[in-house]
């Protein structure tokens, strides 16, 4: 894990006096071990920091967490020590003896003493109270793929969604095969007569018809007769000869009728 150590001069805010950067540091069960001047940091670290009358603070920032900082800061407390000590003296002793470190003379005496033996090893104190839980470590690699589940049941089907937007509309096909005539539906009514067009112009006139068989004699005769006589001033004359003078004004009456 990769921990970054800041010393400041107030439990909150101010500036750093001091901070490095720990890389890969083993946690165990949120304990760890490391050496402050030991890590990465741009200067090294100054004891003119650790005044007799000032208090220095301890910020730790977990960079394996998005540089989380573990909140509230720590107090940085002094520990006594001597120039000289009687344990200093008794390793000169010991080294003066022959005895290579006080590690050994310590195994030697524990071995030759058995009520020493019986004290160090007393019965076992009860447990302590669980220590606060401690940073979490980093993600683990992804495991492999579990084995694929049986389907579950199939749900109740949802609310119909909204229409969506119409699309382009696409090339027109190839024209298929016309189909066979339908039967022919029954004639429907008769509709109203339009209205009467305009008279249109008059023909030209036909030619004349044959003339029919002369008709009984009777009335119209005795006419002919009279008709006969006044055109022609014999009183013998026949229907040929009131038809020869009458031609020209029987056309002239012709044309004059047909004219109205």
């Amino acid at each position: 894990m990769d921990l970054k150590f800041g010393l400041y001069g107030a439990s909150v805010g101010g500036v750093a006096l001091f901070d490095e950067l720990h890389s890969g540091v083993g946690v165990a069960t949120g304990v760890f071990d490391i050496y402050l001047g030991d890590g990465e940091s741009e200067s090294p670290l100054s004891g003119e920091i650790f005044g007799p009358e000032d208090t220095i603070y301890v910020q730790i920032t977990v960079i394996d967490q998005g540089t989380e900082s573990l909140l509230p800061r720590f107090r940085l407390g002094g520990a006594a020590f001597a120039l000289y000590s009687s344990d200093a003296g008794f390793a000169e002793s010991l080294s003066e003896a022959g005895i290579a470190s006080v590690e050994d003379a310590l195994v030697d005496r524990i071995e030759s003493d058995q009520d020493l033996q019986d004290l160090l090893t007393g019965p076992a104190g009860p447990q302590g109270d669980a220590g606060a839980d401690g940073a979490q470590g980093a993600d683990g690699a992804q495991g492999q793929d579990g084995a694929q589940g049986q389907d579950g049941a199939q749900g109740a089907q949802g609310p119909e969604g909204p229409q969506g937007v119409q699309g382009q509309q696409g090339i027109q096909g190839d024209r298929g095969e016309q189909g066979a005539d339908g039967e022919d539906g029954p004639q429907g009514p008769q509709g109203p007569a339009g209205p009467q067009g305009p008279q249109g112009d008059r023909g030209e006139q036909g030619i004349q018809g044959i003339q029919g068989p002369p008709g009984d004699d009777g009335q119209a005769a005795d006419v002919v007769a009279a008709l006969c006589t006044e055109l022609t001033g014999d009183d013998d004359c026949d229907l040929g000869d009131i038809i020869y003078q009458s031609r020209p004004r029987f056309f002239g009456a012709v044309t004059q009728q047909n004219g109205n």
